[in-house]
């Protein structure tokens, strides 16, 4: 899949998996927190400190299927440098497109994911129940501001970018055509935390609203 097609993913079933109310149930937040993650400001580069790790789950068995030329064409800001600004372009786009790309490009995906990221695996276990039921999700996109300060290299060598987000509604719509917001939208906190693995990875998404 090239990068014009990626660009033509259409934002339907899994567009509002991105919905805020969505995103802090599968990534287990409570609102006055993100769930398992503590992200702080450490006092030499401005890097942040994340204590927890996330449950294993089986991996996703189509990560093997997209190789290194296929990744850097749909999807280039994986491939890119592992630095703070690296990780967060990576972060912003994921954040603003996973909700196509984890039906359209399942594979795809999982080459962006981790095989312990809870919330990954969420994202596409609800896809799959929509599509099941023959209904369509829409809205849910997702603008994300990231907050530098409070963001970077962790000790254990992953990366935790903190972004301000605004989240559209979530609309559900039925097989028989009736349409309603399941999770309403507005503005919160996110975090992502990443590996470098030969490319970009998302290990951990949490998130707030405020």
């Amino acid at each position: 899949m090239g990068a014009q097609q990626t660009s033509r993913i259409r934002r339907t079933l899994v567009g509002a998996v991105a919905g805020l109310g969505t995103l802090v149930l599968l990534a287990g937040c409570t609102g006055e927190g993100v769930a398992g993650v503590s992200v702080s400001p450490s006092a030499d580069a401005g890097a942040a400190e994340v204590s927890a790790a996330p449950t294993s789950i089986t991996p996703p068995a189509t990560a093997a299927e997209v190789n290194p030329v296929e990744l850097a064409e749909d999807f280039p800001e994986a491939q890119s440098v592992e630095d703070v600004a690296g990780a967060t372009a990576f972060a912003t786009r994921f954040l603003s497109s996973y909700h196509d790309i984890v039906g359209e490009a399942p594979a795809l995906f999982a080459a962006l994911t981790t095989a312990d990221c809870d919330f990954c695996s969420g994202v596409k276990d609800h896809y799959e129940q929509v599509a099941s039921e023959n209904a369509e999700l829409s809205g849910g996109a997702i603008e994300a501001r990231a907050v530098d300060s409070k963001s970077g290299l962790q000790q254990d060598g992953t990366w935790a970018i903190e972004f301000e987000v605004d989240v559209e509604d979530l609309v559900r719509t039925s097989s028989d055509g009736a349409s309603e917001v399941i999770d309403d939208g507005g503005p919160g906190l996110a975090t992502v935390i990443l590996i470098y693995e030969d490319h970009w990875r998302v290990q951990y998404v949490g998130a707030e609203r405020t």
